[in-house]
């Protein structure tokens, strides 16, 4: 996949890094949709459900469903900040703080490879997507297999395909 030229730092870092290491990705990205602030990406031969934000600082997968969004299953978000340490991940709290040398290392080993992860751990090993729709709120979930009999989703997609769907209402 390749991005088109973005003026954000983390975008850039991000389509040098996919770019060397797309073949570690059980599932690939294609790209979307570029404006000044976010990146769009979905994935090849998943529900356009799932679609991949890359904003200026990580990586979120909110789940989007008929124009409804319905929840965010994934967020690598990496803010920056430095210190005499170094670069460290701004939303982790200091006793867990890791000490990088560049923003770009932080990036890589905070937001870009546990995103690698989830897509190999979580999304590669999916096969439906659960919708739930709750008084006042929804969610989603995916399942290896179909959900289990004390679960009542309101739709049902399967993750690899994007015709097919079974509604519950």
């Amino acid at each position: 996949m390749k991005l088109p030229k973005s003026r954000r730092k983390f975008h850039r870092a991000f389509a040098t890094w996919y770019s060397r290491n797309a073949h570690r990705f059980a599932v690939k990205l294609y790209f979307k949709l570029r404006t000044d602030n976010f990146i769009i990406c979905g994935f090849v031969e998943v529900t356009q459900a799932i679609i991949v934000s890359i904003s200026g600082d990580g990586i979120n997968m909110p789940i989007n469903w008929q124009d409804q969004h319905w929840d965010l299953l994934g967020w690598f978000d990496a803010p920056a900040a430095h210190s005499e340490k170094g670069y460290f991940n701004l939303l982790t709290e200091p006793e867990h703080r890791s000490y990088y040398s560049t923003r770009i290392e932080l990036w890589e080993k905070e937001s870009f490879e546990p995103f690698l992860d989830w897509v190999n751990t979580t999304l590669a090993t999916s096969k439906c997507l659960c919708l739930f729709d709750h008084d006042g709120g929804s969610s989603a979930r995916f399942y290896a297999e179909a959900p289990p009999p004390d679960r009542s989703p309101t739709l049902v997609l399967n993750v690899r395909t994007s015709h097919e769907q079974r509604s519950n209402q």
